[in-house]
């Protein structure tokens, strides 16, 4: 691909990455909307034409049957969120924590290797933050969690893909170590292969044992899907 192509690439992919991380948000009418008209399904299903993954076919075909279970923008956005709170918000334990500290940091964990109390490590939080500041990636204002949010770890990968689109379009493909593509590259393959790959399969299965709907657990299944094509890319 010439540089044109390459930013093109790297555009679409990061737009993926933002459209995940929005259903990984909150449900807004917005996002039902796109739900109930079909614009989400039809935008998946155009990204992972290619797939062969099962488990991507999987949540396509979850994603497919969702709209016409509802009439309106309304009711669909409520039987969402009556999802996305029961599994990430409470005011029950939280049935699948959306915050990666609860699975990887050694301050929470037990001997046994598990978070049993599922609390949130606010110190880990801030290192990410500080992972995020590196490359000016600042959460909007109205965002009032915790930096390991999958939510927000996912649109710090489209805004890193959307820096890389930049700098391709301005016909900066330089490759050496002191480029600021290098530099961006690195962080994008290091955040897929130390965070998300580590712990979105255990959300993934914690979200598809508890859910009510489909939504949510075909939504992390492509996002865990997005990480595994991340470090394949890496390897070859």
């Amino acid at each position: 691909m010439n540089a044109k192509e390459e930013a093109s690439y790297a555009e679409l992919v990061g737009s993926l990455y933002l459209l995940l991380a929005q259903c990984l948000s909150r449900p807004t009418s917005e996002l039902a909307e796109k739900l109930l008209d079909k614009r989400l399904q039809t935008a998946f299903e155009e990204a992972f034409a290619d797939s062969k993954s099962q488990q991507c076919e999987s949540a396509l075909m979850k994603l497919a049957d969702i709209s016409g279970k509802h009439n309106n923008a309304e009711d669909l956005r409520l039987f969402l969120e009556l999802d996305y709170n029961r599994l990430f918000v409470g005011p029950e334990k939280l049935l699948a924590p959306p915050y990666e500290s609860v699975y990887l940091s050694s301050r929470t964990l037990s001997n046994s290797g598990i978070n049993e109390k599922m609390t949130i490590d606010s110190i880990y939080a801030s290192e990410i933050k500080r992972e995020y500041a590196e490359v000016g990636f600042v959460p909007a204002a109205e965002f009032n969690d915790f930096a390991d949010h999958i939510a927000l770890e996912i649109e710090f990968m489209g805004h890193l893909y959307g820096l890389i689109a930049k700098e391709l379009a301005n016909n900066n493909r330089q490759l050496d170590g002191d480029s600021l593509l290098t530099r961006i590259n690195s962080t994008r393959e290091n955040f897929a292969r130390n965070h998300l790959s580590k712990w979105l399969p255990t959300l993934y299965e914690r979200v598809s044992k508890n859910s009510s709907t489909d939504f949510y657990t075909a939504i992390v299944g492509l996002a865990k899907t997005m990480a595994e094509l991340e470090n394949e890319s890496v390897r070859s």
